[in-house]
């Protein structure tokens, strides 16, 4: 079975020696991304700068989407955060950034 380096997008070879178990020696991961030895550190920056983005992202997504129900009428039949009282969005979109960490695209 061969697993792609999620940085380099190069493979690593995880060889198999006939008794079904692989050598997964080479092959590192970090938040459900896989890097090569070689990529890790850089790789694990690379997650960590992408799952802030799509925290700050997602975060900014889900109050506009309330704000903007909010000012469109959507509070005379909305539910609301009874911390906050800002509405609770039903069904809310996902950013594309949020799709593609999911995905393991960095």
């Amino acid at each position: 079975m061969n697993i792609i380096c999620q940085l380099c997008k190069k493979v690593i070879e995880t060889p198999d020696y006939g008794d079904g178990v692989l050598d997964m020696s080479d092959v590192y991961e970090y938040r459900g991304f896989t890097f090569h030895e070689t990529c890790f550190d850089e790789g694990s920056r690379a997650v960590e700068r992408k799952r802030a983005e799509v925290i700050t992202e997602t975060k900014a997504s889900l109050e506009s989407q309330a704000n903007g129900e909010w000012l469109n009428g959507g509070y005379k039949n909305m539910n609301t955060d009874p911390h906050t009282g800002k509405p609770l969005v039903k069904h809310p979109k996902e950013p594309q950034k949020l799709t593609d960490y999911e995905n393991g695209i960095l």
